[in-house]
């Protein structure tokens, strides 16, 4: 089987890509390069694949949703959506938030928990691994904003006809 760098798969497969030469970018002068001023224009090459990308990603994540809202509100109960403009602005918002928060995560916090999660059996043995992966899950469990979302619902809900569901949301949350 052959291989290819991604790289080149991006760069062959993308839409609208353009190579930029950096030596077209930032000529040499007596052996030294200047700093590079880029323009406008410049700058909207160079990020425009890369966001258009990411942005794409997170459209196609909310668009099925928002479409599904819009036609349960429509069928279901066969009213128009108030404040069609003020929605689209928000649901932009989100995708736009979407965007940086997912790629806040590969460039920031991903890498940090790769080299936690290959050094970490590297220099400690199996009962410190299992207690930190313990305490992590734990962790994880408790700042679930959905944990605090079902303590709210359970008090709602009433004992008498639901004592089963009305324990586990109050007594063992």
């Amino acid at each position: 089987m052959n291989s290819i760098k991604y790289s080149q798969y991006l760069k062959e497969t993308s839409k609208d890509y353009r190579y930029i030469d950096f030596n077209r970018l930032n000529p040499r002068e007596k052996g030294e390069r200047k700093a590079i001023k880029y323009s406008l224009k410049n700058l909207v090459t160079i990020l425009k694949p890369y966001l258009q990308v990411r942005f794409s990603d997170q459209l196609r994540v909310v668009v099925p949703i928002a479409v599904y809202l819009f036609f349960f509100q429509i069928v279901l109960f066969k009213q128009m959506v108030a404040g069609s403009w003020t929605i689209t602005l928000g649901l932009f918002g989100v995708v736009l938030g979407l965007m940086f928060f997912m790629e806040g995560l590969k460039v920031g916090l991903m890498p940090f928990g790769e080299n936690i999660g290959y050094l970490l059996p590297i220099k400690a043995g199996k009962v410190l691994v299992f207690t930190i992966a313990f305490v992590l899950g734990v962790g994880a469990t408790l700042a679930e904003p959905a944990i605090g979302v079902l303590k709210e619902a359970g008090k709602i809900v009433d004992p008498v006809r639901n004592p089963l569901l009305f324990s586990m949301l109050n007594r063992y949350s």
